[in-house]
């Protein structure tokens, strides 16, 4: 009985250190999608998620991403979570860089020391920006398919790249 209880108490600690965000009515909720004025068979497409990577994919497997912004303790800066919320906390973000970062859904990220930049997304007036200096480009994936990342201009890259804006919707 005694480690019954132990075992207990310690997943009931677990889950009240956990941070938990509940659904309200006035939760906004918004889809992404890319514009890119230099490639038309881009433009307007829905941003996705594939393995743990975020980009405009084709394959089925792929699932269009959801999210809604939380406030974080820096001024004008947002962090931007998965919808629909779950057990466990996925936040978009920024890894990988300096230079050129990749697009990611983050797990738990406020749990992770090094999961990267997460809490640095603004939101005006449809786009999607970073407060770092810089600028989204889509890489060319596999057939039809295009990796999304953030260029903080001070990598060399490929120059198989397209300039794209990350824009936002609301769905609700």
């Amino acid at each position: 009985m005694k480690f019954n209880l132990g075992s207990l108490s310690l997943l009931a600690a677990a889950v009240l250190a956990s941070p938990i965000i509940q659904q309200r009515a006035d939760m906004q909720v918004y889809k992404l999608s890319v514009s890119c004025k230099l490639n038309a068979a881009l433009d307007g497409q829905e941003i996705k998620l594939s393995g743990s990577t975020l980009g405009v994919y084709q394959d089925a497997n792929a699932t269009p991403v959801q999210v809604y912004p939380t406030n974080t303790t820096t001024q004008d800066v947002l962090s931007l979570h998965m919808y629909p919320i779950g057990i466990v906390d996925h936040a978009l973000g920024l890894t990988n860089g300096p230079g050129l970062f990749d697009f990611v859904d983050i797990v738990n990220p406020a749990a992770s020391s090094s999961s990267g930049d997460w809490q640095t997304f603004q939101m005006s007036e449809g786009k999607i920006t970073n407060d770092n200096v810089g600028q989204w480009l889509a890489f060319p994936d596999t057939s039809s398919s295009w990796v999304i990342r953030w260029s903080d201009n001070t990598g060399v890259t490929t120059a198989d790249y397209m300039p794209v804006d990350v824009l936002y919707q609301s769905i609700n």
